[in-house]
């Protein structure tokens, strides 16, 4: 399919939660075959087409290669397969970056945000209706266009710039905030034990406008903004996690790991009793939209030398918040196993992208309350695991469903002690986002 000569060795790579990975050593070199299984191929093919622009734009990114006449996804025996240059690396947890490569990491998120801001143009008018959610389709920038480039900035910016207006995403079709579901009013803290609704940060501290970085994006969000998925109700997630936690107690012979998630899920449900008043107020997130990784993690990241390699999985490219992105990137990359956060190393990530971008702070406050939230109302990875892995095609054969088991679990119980760990460590938490050394002042959950 993509001529790459004789193949001399071909050796499945077992990372990788739903793609499927081959290393293959032929006559014209080595390289990374992938079949596509977590995207349809329309979004595959669109994904992938933007990464040439980024490698253009000198970020560690490496394209994928084109088949004869040019699809970067070729099909074959019903499936789709595209192809990169093998890059070497190794994947390293986050809690064992130093502090600088956490900030230079940050930095490079702020440097995809804006990259790929020049790399995408909206779609022809009218564009996706008012109704759209966050991932429209675009069109990569025509070869030789001109974007305009942002001058980077050459060191770090005061922690607390002013929060700046949200920003669109692009291609998107005018937002009309009246026709944006909004969620019930949450109660008030002093309603509810537990921690007091956070202020991210205070009114008095926000300082006066400075110069700084320019915007990611230019537009305001009156013109241009895509509609949310709305704040789900506590009752809501309340009454999903009691039908997983009886759908596993109903097992007849349960597993260690069964009896392990009823622990974690009686748990979630008294967190989502007692600490549901202070969801998000508002359906609609703070700050700029634009085009997001959507998937920022360890094992998307390739280090060599101890500088990053490559920034690999592009299938979750879509329109997001970009202070969202910020926020579940230092989660995913700096939360140890027993569920403990980072927070040095955390603070070390938003400075980084503070010293190439502006963040509106009220925004990323925002966000990360928002990631909090979905995660307490999440049980996807229990969700996928009861409902679709027995059988599955992706991983059939012996030993399928303890790989199935060992994965999606142990992401569920690396989230359950991560939430439980942040709720009790709530203004820590915020002090950290915000780019401050963490307090000691703690939260009892």
């Amino acid at each position: 399919m993509f001529r790459l000569g004789a193949v001399e060795n071909a050796e499945m790579i077992p990372e990788g939660m739903m793609n499927r990975n081959w290393r293959l050593v032929t006559a014209r070199g080595v390289f990374c075959l992938r079949r596509i299984l977590d995207v349809d191929l329309p979004t595959a093919r669109r994904n992938l087409a933007v990464l040439a622009a980024l490698a253009e734009d000198d970020l560690p990114v490496r394209p994928a290669l084109p088949a004869p006449g040019g699809t970067l996804v070729a099909e074959a025996a019903g499936h789709g397969y595209c192809v990169f240059p093998w890059t070497d690396g190794v994947h390293i947890p986050g809690v064992d970056l130093t502090a600088q490569q956490a900030g230079a990491l940050g930095a490079l998120l702020a440097r995809l945000h804006y990259a790929l801001l020049r790399a995408t143009t909206p779609p022809p008018a009218p564009g996706p209706p008012p109704n759209a959610l966050l991932s429209p389709a675009f069109t990569p920038a025509p070869p030789g266009s001109v974007s305009p480039r942002p001058a980077y900035a050459s060191g770090p910016t005061p922690s607390g710039l002013v929060p700046t207006a949200p920003h669109p995403a692009p291609g998107l079709a005018p937002f009309h905030a009246a026709s944006a579901p909004v969620a019930s009013a949450p109660m008030s803290s002093g309603s509810t034990p537990g921690p007091p609704a956070p202020a991210w940060p205070p009114a008095a501290d926000k300082p006066a406008a400075s110069s700084g970085p320019p915007p990611l994006c230019s537009t305001s969000a009156s013109q241009r903004r895509p509609r949310p998925a709305a704040v789900e109700p506590p009752e809501h997630a309340l009454a999903r996690t009691g039908h997983l936690l009886d759908q596993i107690s109903s097992i007849r012979s349960p597993q260690t790991a069964d009896l392990t998630f009823l622990v974690h899920l009686r748990r979630r449900i008294h967190l989502l009793r007692r600490y549901g008043a202070l969801r998000p107020a508002h359906d609609r997130p703070l700050g700029p939209y634009g085009w997001t990784h959507g998937d920022l993690r360890p094992d998307n990241l390739l280090w060599r030398d101890a500088a990053i390699a490559a920034v690999i999985d592009w299938d979750r490219l879509a329109v997001r918040p970009q202070m969202e992105e910020l926020a579940r990137a230092a989660l995913a990359l700096f939360t140890h196993e027993d569920g403990a956060i980072d927070l040095p190393r955390v603070a070390a990530f938003t400075n980084g992208y503070r010293s190439i971008a502006p963040v509106d702070e009220r925004a990323l406050a925002d966000s990360v309350r928002r990631v909090w939230w979905t995660t307490m109302c999440d049980n996807w990875h229990l969700e996928y695991y009861y409902g679709h892995c027995c059988g599955h095609p992706h991983r059939s054969g012996p030993g399928a469903l303890d790989w199935w088991l060992n994965a999606c679990g142990r992401a569920f119980v690396r989230d359950s002690r991560m939430l439980d760990w942040w709720t009790r460590h709530w203004q820590d938490v915020r002090d950290a986002f915000a780019g401050h050394h963490p307090s000691t002042r703690a939260l009892a959950a």
